[in-house]
């Protein structure tokens, strides 16, 4: 007799489903004999997050650590609209002067990762920041900062500014009316940083500023304002901006294989608006 086993026997063939069964239940997989990959762990330590929804409308969500930069008019929790559940924090601005909120940091890791959602202001040419912000005097320069511009209010642009005194980098395009969500992986080791819009990776490792640097036009700069900014300008009116979703976290790796965008929604880098506003 042989020492075969007859793979073809019903028993054993009752045997082999039974084990594969056994083995896709605890999440080891059947077929290959490989390993199923497993999506790598990017989320890091959480540092800060809000969605607004304990804030009473019509308040100011200082309670979850926001605070003024730069006033000008409002912000307040919004029951107008939301990325997510049935609020959001709305900034408002006036002509000729910005409205900036944001949310001290005491620490900057190596490894940071921001993300927000943002509805902009659909009259042209506005923009509304979200990055890092700092104050001198009655300037307002911003910093490793996506803007979502309105374009000709119909089709705006998504972009990045990466080091001071530097163009705008183009991301994309979106169509104005519609809710923008930005994330940045920051690699402050390496100066690199991995952008995305909408989920999908749009430009790898990018050249950035360091946490700490001297800017040419306004002096020594240390990163510690995360904030959200709602822009104008002289005749510009009253602005207004939606920002929900608003999560800041530690520990991120930037060096994760995904797949990026299709070259339809890329552009290349391009002069946009500068990075530094006067309030």
């Amino acid at each position: 007799m042989s020492g075969r086993v007859n793979s073809g026997h019903p028993a054993v063939m009752r045997l082999a489903l039974l084990l594969c069964a056994i083995f896709i239940l605890s999440g080891s997989g059947c077929g290959s004999g490989k390993e199923v990959p497993k999506e790598a762990d990017a989320t890091g330590t959480l540092m800060f997050e809000d969605g607004f929804e304990s804030i009473a409308v019509g308040d100011y969500p200082d309670k979850n650590g926001w605070q003024n930069l730069f006033s000008r008019k409002t912000a307040i929790v919004s029951n107008d609209r939301a990325h997510s559940g049935s609020k959001s924090l709305r900034l408002e601005s006036r002509a000729n002067r910005s409205r900036t909120d944001y949310v001290p940091l005491p620490e900057i890791p190596d490894r940071l990762t921001y993300e927000a959602s943002v509805y902009a202001d659909p009259i042209p040419g506005r923009s509304a920041f979200i990055g890092f912000v700092e104050s001198f005097g009655n300037m307002g320069p911003v910093y490793l900062n996506f803007s979502v511009w309105s374009g000709d209010g119909s089709v705006g642009k998504v972009l990045f500014h990466r080091i001071p005194n530097q163009p705008y980098m183009e991301l994309t395009k979106f169509q104005v009316g519609t809710w923008v969500t930005v994330r940045a992986d920051l690699d402050f080791a390496s100066h690199k940083a991995n952008l995305w819009v909408h989920g999908e990776l749009i430009a790898r490792n990018v050249a950035i500023a360091p946490k700490e640097f001297d800017d040419p036009s306004y002096g020594h700069v240390v990163l510690g304002k995360f904030g959200v900014t709602e822009t104008n300008w002289a005749g510009g009116g009253t602005g207004m901006i939606y920002v929900d979703d608003v999560r800041i976290s530690s520990g991120k790796t930037i060096d994760i294989e995904m797949s990026t965008a299709s070259s339809a929604n890329k552009s290349e880098a391009k002069i946009a608006a500068g990075s530094t506003i006067e309030r």
